[in-house]
């Protein structure tokens, strides 16, 4: 039987000085990763300090956009926390969590498409040439637009099953009362098959900063590499 997970009296965190502790390291948290966020977009828009090829700068600063995103989708968290309960009506916790699950599928294939390119310009580094800052513009829309028919088609499908879950004080899925539909087989496809990419084109970037020693330009590849690790580690928990 699934726990109601939605009861106060029982999940509920009913001390005040440890909800106050919670919101006070979800701020610290989400306003580092404003902050870090902010400065790549700065750094890349203005200053253009980033000295990569433009696929790769126009995609980083489109995974910094995600992640701002993210961050500030944990709001409804936050104020949950304050208030000690749902504060928001039912809508909101509904788009939150289609936001924080759009934001995720966005980042997961934008990293993606990251490593995919870097592979090649360091594969093929004469034809990366012909590929032009409308190359990325193409990719990050067609990413966003999967991205937002997948979170539409997740509202209409689930919304019934979303409920607000006092473990985490946001907005979860009650999975025993979907209807198992082509759409569940999509969304594991489409979070799944990312960060499948992920792991391994980081492994093949891995090998491949090992075995040139520096005889490459290598600088965007180990910039991917971080990016695509750093994702890998921050969502293993979910």
């Amino acid at each position: 039987m699934f726990p109601d997970f939605s009861n106060r009296t029982l999940f509920g965190i009913h001390n005040p000085s440890e909800r106050i502790t919670l919101v006070f390291w979800n701020i610290l948290l989400t306003t580092l990763t404003l902050i870090g966020n902010l400065i790549i977009l700065l750094g890349t828009c203005k200053f253009r300090a980033l000295r990569l090829d433009k696929i790769s700068v126009v995609l980083i600063q489109n995974i910094a956009v995600t992640d701002i995103l993210s961050a500030m989708s944990y709001h409804y968290n936050v104020a949950s926390l304050v208030a000690n309960g749902a504060v928001y009506p039912r809508v909101v916790c509904v788009i939150s969590n289609g936001l924080q699950f759009t934001v995720t599928v966005s980042a997961a294939f934008l990293i993606c498409s990251l490593h995919i390119t870097k592979l090649h310009s360091l594969r093929y580094p004469l034809r990366n040439r012909l590929w032009t800052k409308k190359c990325a513009v193409v990719i990050v829309i067609a990413v966003y637009t999967l991205s937002l028919l997948m979170f539409a088609a997740r509202i209409v499908a689930h919304r019934d099953a979303l409920y607000f879950d006092y473990r985490v004080y946001g907005c979860l899925m009650n999975h025993l009362k979907v209807k198992k539909t082509w759409l569940d087989t999509a969304y594991l496809t489409v979070i799944l098959v990312p960060c499948v990419v992920i792991v391994f084109t980081n492994i093949i970037l891995i090998v491949m900063v090992r075995l040139t020693n520096g005889k490459i330009n290598l600088r965007g590849a180990v910039v991917a590499l971080y990016v695509g690790i750093v994702f890998l580690v921050s969502y293993s928990p979910m």
